[in-house]
């Protein structure tokens, strides 16, 4: 009987050494799985901020502003028209009316029964706004200037003048049949610049110098 015995047990030690092994292997199995499910998932919360990032910047990425373009206001038309197109005026008296915009500032003068005899729009620094006639105001120079509108241009319309000690120099387009009013371009030469000079400024030195206002005069008075 004792023979069979030891059969016996060591028939249940085997067993037992067997199932034994392969708990070892299910536990070292999942030992080894839970580091990589780890590991894959801090990798992705790793991608989140890195997405984030890159949200912020394309908000934050300003977007280029539109070039303004000036609405058409012409001499003879009324101050009816003229709120029409610009809207409320920042200033109104009895010489006329003023708007302060964002990028332009807008002055008409008015004659009698609120009829416009002309139109000034000026530009700051740093400001663009587009003419009908193609001219950026803020960035196109006289010398621009004088290239798109040379068709138009009376040969003696090139001028410099020292307005209350500032310098400037205009070009002027003349009255046609179809449209009976003056236009002038003028750019200012700071004082600073025309003081460097051994001499008073010419036209020459403002052709580089970027177009600042823009005015157009009724033709009557545009010859006055």
């Amino acid at each position: 009987m004792r023979p069979g015995l030891d059969s016996g047990k060591r028939w249940l030690v085997a067993l037992a050494a067997a199932i034994g092994i392969v708990f070892v292997s299910l536990l070292a199995f999942e030992r080894l799985k839970t580091p990589k499910d780890n590991t894959v998932a801090l990798d992705e919360n790793k991608s989140v901020p890195v997405l984030q990032n890159k949200t912020e910047v394309e908000v934050a990425t300003p977007l280029q502003a539109e070039m303004y373009k000036i609405p058409v206001l012409l001499p003879g038309e009324t101050c009816a028209k003229a709120i029409e197109v610009f809207g409320n005026p920042t200033e109104e008296n009895q010489y006329g009316l003023s708007w302060k915009k964002s990028n332009i500032s807008i002055a008409a003068d008015k004659g009698p029964k609120c009829v416009l005899n002309g139109i000034l729009v000026w530009v700051g620094a740093g400001q663009k706004a587009l003419t009908q006639d193609g001219v950026i105001l803020g960035k196109s120079t006289l010398a621009d200037a004088e290239r798109s509108l040379r068709p138009y241009i009376d040969k003696d319309s090139e001028s410099v003048d020292a307005p209350e000690g500032n310098w400037r120099a205009m070009i002027s387009i003349r009255p046609a049949p179809h449209a009976r009013y003056k236009v002038t371009y003028r750019a200012d030469l700071s004082q600073k610049t025309a003081d460097r000079m051994s001499r008073d400024p010419v036209f020459d030195d403002f052709r580089d110098v970027p177009v600042t206002e823009y005015d157009l005069d009724i033709a009557g008075l545009a010859g006055q």
